[in-house]
């Protein structure tokens, strides 16, 4: 068995391989030929774009000119913390005021974004000179005329009540007077005194079934009477009185 495999392997190889090794090789299709790729171009770094950018800003005809853009459109845009506009759809914005930054610096801000911008034809303010010497004092002017009176202020509270001063000099007795008439008869008078009139005052009050005739404050105040229960009469003098003298009468 092993020889007749050996004879054909002879076979084979003496009749076919030289033929196959003379054959030249099978020429490669124009489609899988491997094409020259281009390099790509090396590509320019694209500068950053500022959240505000600023196209001009100058001073001419004693205005202040500054335009620019922003991020969006219809973003406010603030100039030194006081000046502010709106940007239009796109974006863009225009100052034109009479204003001058005292550095020639403006800081320009949209919100989160801030930025600043040197101003041209601008001159920053210098530093404040020495003060000058006072001058001599003008002529006196002459005077004005006199303004109309001003309307009646309004009333103030009243103040509070001052201490109480001392008493004073005991007067001289007066005259006497004329004698009175004698009371009808059946009648009973009878008198009734109070001393020093506390901060209360002083009162006197007739017994029950008496008549309250008359009363005196001793000083300058007047007595006053109220009515009491059973048609009982009640006098009173206000505090600040040497005292009172009143008269009750019984039928």
């Amino acid at each position: 068995m092993i020889g007749r495999v050996s004879a054909a392997l002879a076979l084979m190889l003496g009749a076919g391989w030289p033929a196959a090794a003379q054959q030249p090789a099978a020429p490669v299709p124009a489609t899988q030929a491997e094409v020259p790729r281009e390099r790509s171009k090396p590509r320019r770094p694209r500068q950053p774009q500022q959240p505000i950018m600023v196209y001009d800003a100058r001073i001419e005809a004693g205005d202040l000119r500054i335009s620019g853009s922003v991020r969006k459109g219809g973003l406010i845009v603030v100039l030194d913390d006081d000046i502010s506009v709106a940007a239009d759809g796109r974006g863009r914005f225009t100052f034109r005021l009479p204003y001058r930054p005292r550095t020639c610096v403006a800081t320009l801000k949209s919100e989160e974004d801030e930025r600043e911008a040197v101003i041209a034809n601008c001159a920053p303010e210098g530093e404040a000179g020495p003060k000058g010497e006072l001058g001599p004092t003008g002529p006196q002017g002459m005077a004005g005329n006199q303004g109309a009176a001003g309307p009646q202020g309004a009333a103030g509270a009243p103040g509070p009540v001052g201490p109480s001063g001392e008493p004073g000099a005991k007067g001289e007795q007066g005259q006497q007077g004329q004698q009175g008439t004698s009371p009808p008869a059946g009648i009973v008078m009878r008198q009734l005194q109070a001393g020093t009139c506390p901060e209360a005052g002083c009162a006197l009050s007739c017994e029950s079934g008496e008549v309250l005739v008359s009363a005196y404050c001793l000083g300058s105040a007047s007595p006053s009477y109220r009515a009491g229960p059973g048609g009982s009469a009640t006098a009173t003098c206000p505090a600040g009185g040497e005292g009172m003298t009143a008269f009750c009468a019984k039928p």
